[in-house]
């Protein structure tokens, strides 16, 4: 893949001049008349703005220059893992910053692990792998970033990763990142599918080992194979696939009810998300701590607190965007008040630590707008969970409020 010299884009127009003030944006999403429209904004909290201008000032650079790279961790709970709403953000937003992809970026194998993942690649193996997640009460294996690990004490095992290709966009790679217990066993990798040249690299203090290769790959053969004797397990945490093109990057990662305490138990989360090195980081929790009939709001701003405490000791300036839970039923039978409680917590939080907020509970309508939802064929049965329509339509509304913002930096830049 060539580099790219020069860059065309909708954003390009809109920096020449082209406003959205009073409009809608070129990629307006259905409308619906119970969707509270005006409520679609990036609520700067603090001082995150003045972070905020700087992420927009790098997409600038990457639109009229295309230079850097822009990487973009978005996490959370079941309404992440499935990948239809942070899925829908990266599609729009490689759509609209034409030919900008720099790699899928951090993902993690569900399949092998036997759980539900995106619908953009497929993993696959023969080896025996046990499973681990941030939801068990005390859990007993190693976490990073993702808050789900595979271990396997089998030598050789083997991981099969493709990408589907038949999407909307091509994603290749030149540069893998394997994220495990590195410094507790001693592992070679090797690409059965690739027969050019590999460099290795092992990151012990970074946590991961890079593979650099000599040319693009779409899928990978891995096979991990023990160097050492010691017994214990290889556990995975996750793999990275990047190239050197400039680019957006959007990595998702979510672990199925997860709460704001369960990212706590993640023993190497600062540290991977440290390697990562996100110019944004996306948060969608909540959901699940406001789902008890009996709400502890008081813990909730403490877990969540101290979950963004440990960011902000690794990234204190780096531009984070908290989304709240939706509007949503508790065991299918009872609308859940908690979570209007949850939102005006998260406000709370985002003055604390100058983060930016997209209220989605207010967007959808409301108390009670969950319904409406249903209704109209965006939820699952549960109403807890939106299906696929309904995700792809709550991606759409976070990607229109991101262009508001980005137009609104550069109506406040015009003159510079």
């Amino acid at each position: 893949m060539a580099k790219i010299n020069h860059i065309v884009s909708l954003s390009f127009f809109l920096f020449l001049g082209w406003s959205l003030h009073g409009q809608d944006y070129p990629f307006s999403p259905e409308k619906y008349d119970f969707i509270q429209y005006s409520q679609n904004y990036f609520d700067f909290r603090g001082n995150s703005m003045k972070y905020y201008d700087r992420l927009f000032g790098k997409f600038n650079r990457l639109i009229l220059k295309g230079e850097g790279q822009i990487q973009i961790f978005h996490f959370g709970d079941s309404h992440i893992q499935a990948d239809f709403f942070p899925g829908e953000m990266r599609k729009r937003m490689q759509e609209f910053f034409q030919n900008t992809v720099s790699g899928r970026g951090f993902i993690f194998p569900y399949s092998v692990a036997k759980t539900n993942g995106p619908p953009d690649y497929k993993s696959s193996s023969s080896t025996n792998w046990e499973r681990c997640r941030n939801v068990s009460v005390s859990p007993v294996c190693e976490l990073g970033v993702a808050g789900i690990s595979i271990s396997t004490l089998s030598n050789p095992a083997d991981l099969s990763i493709s990408f589907n290709n038949s999407s909307y966009l091509l994603l290749t790679f030149n540069k893998i990142r394997i994220f495990y217990n590195i410094q507790e066993v001693s592992v070679h990798f090797s690409l059965s599918n690739f027969n050019g040249n590999i460099i290795e690299n092992h990151k012990v203090d970074e946590g991961y080992t890079e593979l650099l290769l000599d040319s693009y790959l779409d899928r990978i053969d891995l096979l991990i194979t023990r160097t050492d004797s010691i017994n214990k397990p290889f556990i995975l945490h996750g793999i990275s696939f990047e190239n050197n093109d400039p680019g957006i990057t959007y990595s998702s990662v979510g672990v199925n009810g997860a709460d704001t305490r369960a990212f706590l138990k993640c023993t190497y989360f600062s540290k991977e998300l440290q390697a990562i090195n996100p110019d944004w980081i996306i948060i969608s929790l909540g959901t699940n701590d406001a789902y008890a009939k009996s709400f502890d709001e008081q813990m909730f701003f403490t877990y969540y607190d101290s979950l963004l405490t440990k960011i902000r000791l690794v990234f204190p300036e780096t531009p984070v965007l908290l989304t709240t839970p939706g509007d949503s039923y508790r065991g299918n039978k009872y609308l859940n008040p908690n979570n209007e409680k949850a939102c005006k917590i998260i406000r709370l939080l985002a003055d604390k630590h100058h983060a930016a907020v997209w209220d989605f509970y207010m967007l959808m309508g409301g108390f009670g707008s969950i319904n409406q939802w249903n209704k109209n064929g965006l939820t699952n049965a549960d109403r807890l969970h939106l299906n696929r329509n309904g995700y792809i339509l709550q991606g759409d509304l976070m990607f229109e409020a991101f262009v508001k913002a980005y137009d609104d930096f550069l109506e406040r830049n015009k003159s510079r």
